[in-house]
């Protein structure tokens, strides 16, 4: 009974540690579902929905060599995704990163 109690409580110090570590890492990852405003060579400015206060604002958002561009299903280079202007757009950041520098960047594909 001993044992049977000993190895309960070293499972459930175990899965609370995996619990905590999963969640913290996910809490990392920002993604925003938004409209483009401006882009250029080092960024692209997006319209979304604050959660809190329900109201539209732009966030500024940086890319750089390890930013993954997707245009449907397909990896492409920035040059070749052709982000446009009132065009939708999901990004995703590290929150940690204070320079808001993009993951990834998921665009519909062309039509």
């Amino acid at each position: 009974m001993r044992t049977n109690a000993r190895l309960l409580g070293t499972i459930l110090v175990a899965f609370a540690l995996v619990a905590t570590g999963v969640s913290a890492n996910a809490a990392h990852d920002v993604t925003y579902k938004g409209t483009v405003v401006a882009v250029d060579a080092q960024s692209i400015k997006v319209s979304v929905i604050n959660d809190k206060t329900k109201k539209p604002e732009t966030i500024t958002t940086y890319h750089d060599k390890e930013t993954k561009f997707l245009r449907g299903d397909k990896l492409v280079s920035f040059a070749d995704a052709k982000i446009r202007v009132k065009e939708r757009i999901t990004v995703t950041y590290n929150n940690d990163d204070d320079a808001n520098v993009l993951n990834v960047v998921r665009l519909d594909p062309f039509k």
